[in-house]
């Protein structure tokens, strides 16, 4: 078992992450000009500016670029011994509704010129003329000389504090606090009009003291305009608050989509059922809607019944003005929802449902750091099966003597596929597609059939696998490694123990090793092959054969291949089998019980026995004789034929079908559908699909 059981890992090597660090709005920028005579630079900073789009301080040029700075799990083994905390922190990580880009209006070119122009940066504006930097203004002439009283390093600070704030409603605040405002006492008589009613007095910040200046310095010293400072004094002097920067501010857009409108949008696409998938355990929130969806076409459904005026006029290719366009729609979508299309799988996981449910409604904090540490276990548990997949993957690249396949049934194909609505309250026939991955070459190959030619049971399964072991499966090939999930009606059963044992038996493999996952943690790499084929359907609005199912599989890729399913390579397995092996095999008063067990392993070493272990973790063997005469060796070759005639179409399903068939499929399809039998009634008292 020491070759088999690996260490694990917190990588999952079929786990397509949509999340990049990749952002094509990135700025990346940073101060590169020198400072010469009295020019003082601000420190960079990615505060957000204010809206404002007219630059009172023309005056005074501006500056240079902005920096802008961007900022893993606990690493998991496989022992069922973990660290209480450590699964605690892994639990109480933040959960964010969506991982899609969002709108940044930091990274936008207008604001991002905002920021620089408030930091006194140099900048473009859009004229697309370059501002320079802002610089200390001229000397005053004053007789205070207040720039002498000032060291050159006193004045730079001034300057750099004052655009270090970089917003702009805090800049007029600042130089508020630094002019004193008082009434003119003395007035000579020289003219009846009173031209002067208040002083103003400036000051600027020299360390824990305040300096006296005139009004030239004090505009000068931060490098602002005079219309500026007059502002703010008349501001000061009515005793009202500082007036806020209100340009950009203005509620004046008539194009805006009314909030009711918005929630009708909201509502839509919540309406639509969405799924989780159950194969991760990092926190990836995102859900996923069905396949047959798209953003195009739940655009459509949404104008069909919020706007279905507009709606008609769509379908007639006229031009629409609806509330709420496409471009809104899809944004609201992107920017709103973690969604994508195509269910991942069908199956989820029972016990981490329920342990789910235990947590939340956990009524003290060790209840629930005990259920939380369980919880842990079985995802490490089933991350041991993704880290034996992909060892044993890697091994059989480089081992020609190693093979690694995984096989699983697709999600069932309906035919035929319409765009008429009365097809989705039918019953459609199916077509199976039930694939082989081979992990040495990154072949699949699909083993495809409609619901006339076999059913979807443990003797075509093991028949596909027969066929596909001779067909694509090198001689020199002596250790053989199955992936497969936990169906009981094709997989893991005691038809394929018989036939995988009677393989080793027969001297066909020296040694074969089948590992079955935690159930619901069971995504192989036919299921990202079972998303390229719903990928490539989308763009395929009709469907009337079988064999345009098996084309578009074709189609999918040069590593895909289509075995078109006769019933001349179906075998029954099951009855010719059963007469070799024991019907119970009892070691140590413990019974044989193939639902238990996670892996199991034949040897030519033991070629009589299939030993078995219940976990993914721990090397606990245990051997099973299975075969009622030990030294059996079974002809696979010779097995009888599992069907003789095409199958009949289910009673039920017949008479719902047919009337779609003939009112929408066109004449040059119906041969195929003139050949299928409908069930007598009897055999369908219990007719499902």
């Amino acid at each position: 078992m020491s070759d088999y059981l690996s260490d694990t890992s917190d990588t999952d090597p079929f786990h397509n992450s949509d999340d990049s660090d990749k952002d094509p709005d990135y700025v990346d920028s940073s101060d590169n000009e020198n400072n010469q005579g009295f020019t003082a630079q601000a420190p960079s900073s990615t505060t957000d500016t204010s809206e404002d789009e007219f630059d009172e301080d023309q005056a005074g040029p501006s500056r240079p670029h902005v920096t802008t700075s961007r900022t893993d799990t606990s690493h998991i083994t496989a022992n069922d011994e973990i660290i209480e905390n450590e699964a605690e922190n892994n639990d109480a990580g933040m959960e964010t509704k969506t991982k899609k880009r969002k709108t940044r209006p930091e990274k936008w070119k207008k604001n991002i010129n905002k920021l620089k122009r408030n930091s006194g940066k140099q900048y473009i504006n859009k004229k697309g003329i370059v501002v320079s930097e802002k610089r200390l203004g001229p000397r005053c002439q004053c007789r205070g000389k207040c720039f002498d009283i000032l060291t050159e390093v006193e004045k730079n600070t001034i300057f750099g504090n004052f655009y270090s704030m970089q917003d702009k409603n805090i800049q007029d605040s600042y130089l508020g606090a630094l002019i004193d405002v008082k009434k003119v006492v003395r007035r000579r008589k020289t003219t009846e009009v009173e031209k002067k009613i208040y002083s103003y007095y400036y000051h600027v910040k020299v360390g824990p003291k305040s300096v006296k200046v005139c009004r030239t310095a004090f505009c000068s010293l931060h490098g602002i305009h005079k219309s500026r400072v007059l502002r703010i004094c008349h501001s000061r002097a009515s005793g009202s608050l500082l007036e806020k920067d209100k340009r950009g501010k203005h509620q004046n857009r008539p194009n805006k989509v009314p909030d009711e409108v918005v929630a009708t949008v909201k509502n839509h696409i919540e309406s639509f059922p969405a799924r989780e998938s159950h194969y991760s355990r990092n926190k990836n929130k995102k859900k996923f809607l069905p396949a047959e969806l798209n953003v195009k076409k739940m655009y459509e459904l949404y104008l069909e019944k919020y706007d279905f005026d507009q709606y008609s006029l769509l379908k007639n290719h006229q031009k629409i003005k609806p509330k709420v366009t496409y471009d809104f729609y899809y944004r609201y979508f992107t920017q709103n929802y973690n969604l994508s299309f195509g269910y991942p799988r069908s199956d989820t996981c029972s016990s981490c449902d329920v342990m789910k449910i235990r947590i939340e409604a956990a009524s003290t904090e060790e209840e629930r750091r005990e259920l939380t540490v369980q919880k842990e276990v079985h995802l490490r548990k089933a991350q041991a099966f993704y880290d034996d997949l992909k060892e044993k993957s890697e091994l059989a690249v480089t081992d020609p003597s190693v093979e690694t396949i995984c096989f699983d049934y697709q999600q069932n194909l309906p035919l035929p596929v319409l765009t008429t609505g009365d097809i989705f309250y039918a019953r459609q026939i199916w077509v199976y597609n039930q694939m082989f991955h081979s992990c040495s070459n990154n072949q699949s190959v699909s083993y495809m059939f409609d619901e006339m030619t076999a059913k979807k049971g443990c003797i075509e399964s093991i028949s596909f696998l027969m066929h596909f072991i001779e067909k694509y499966v090198s001689k020199t090939v002596t250790t053989l490694y199955i992936f497969t999930d936990n169906c009981a009606g094709q997989n893991k059963n005691a038809v394929m123990v018989h036939f995988l044992l009677a393989l080793v038996s027969n001297g066909r493999f020296r040694k074969i090793v089948h590992r079955l996952p935690e159930p619901g943690h069971s995504f192989l790499p036919c299921d990202r092959n079972f998303g390229q084929i719903e990928k490539k359907k989308r763009k395929k609005e009709l469907l009337y054969l079988p064999d345009e199912w098996y084309d578009l599989v074709q189609s999918c890729g040069k590593k895909f291949v289509v075995e078109r399913v006769e019933q001349d390579i179906i075998f029954d397995f099951k009855s010719y089998l059963e007469p070799y092996f024991k019907k119970t095999s009892v070691i140590k008063k413990k019974p044989f019980t193939i639902s238990k067990y996670r892996i199991f392993i034949y040897d030519s070493v033991q070629p009589d026995q299939v030993l078995v272990t219940e976990t993914h973790n721990i090397a606990l063997v245990v051997g099973y004789p299975l075969y009622k005469s030990p030294g059996t060796k079974i002809d696979l070759h010779v097995a009888p034929l599992a069907y003789h005639e095409k199958l009949a179409l289910k009673t039920k399903k017949y008479d719902s079908i047919m009337p779609i068939v003939k009112k929408y499929v066109p004449p040059i399809y119906l041969e195929y559908y003139n050949t299928i039998k409908r069930a007598a009634d009897e055999n369908n008292a219990e007719d499902s699909d």
